[in-house]
């Protein structure tokens, strides 16, 4: 009688370990699935996503750009706080800017249809395809003359444009 109570203690012990390595491997590839789905989606909206310099141009003094980035992918682009200009002048120096309206600095001056330049309608401060979006680029130094220097614009999903720019 003494084996049979220890026998269904270690029996139920077993049991119990068994359950929980079993709820526990469950909850890991619940964990591993969710995040195979979330890297998914990001790739997806990265293949998705195409955005191209359309024009840059220089004012005169070359302190402030003003470019207009055409959505050519089949994603909407936003998140503009998020997104990265990176000026690199022709003497090597390379500066970040932050989105502002202080110089330096860049700040997003509307959102176009790219086919007509006509206002737009939909989804309002979102780069939706076929969109382009006007950029002022305020520098700081000002370009100097008759040099080739180099604009990046990155998104949040690492999606970028570049140009070369003089003035």
């Amino acid at each position: 009688m003494e084996n049979a109570i220890t026998t269904i203690l270690l029996i139920g012990l077993l049991l119990f370990g068994a359950m929980t390595v079993s709820s526990s491997s469950m909850n890991a590839i619940d964990e591993v699935a969710d995040s195979w789905r979330i890297m998914e989606q990001h790739d997806r909206n990265t293949r998705l996503t195409s955005i191209t310099v359309a024009s840059c141009l220089t004012e005169t003094g070359g302190a402030t750009l003003e470019v207009s980035i055409r959505n050519n992918g089949n994603s909407a682009v936003a998140d503009f706080d998020y997104w990265d200009v990176i000026v690199r002048y022709s003497s090597g120096q390379t500066r970040w800017l932050s989105k502002t309206d202080a110089t330096p600095g860049w700040s997003l001056n509307g959102i176009t249809l790219a086919s007509n330049g006509g206002s737009e309608v939909i989804d309002p401060g979102i780069l939706n395809p076929g969109e382009a979006a006007l950029l002022i680029v305020r520098l700081d130094p000002a370009v100097v003359e008759e040099t080739d220097n180099w604009l990046i614009f990155s998104t949040p999903n690492g999606i970028k444009a570049e140009t070369s720019f003089g003035w």
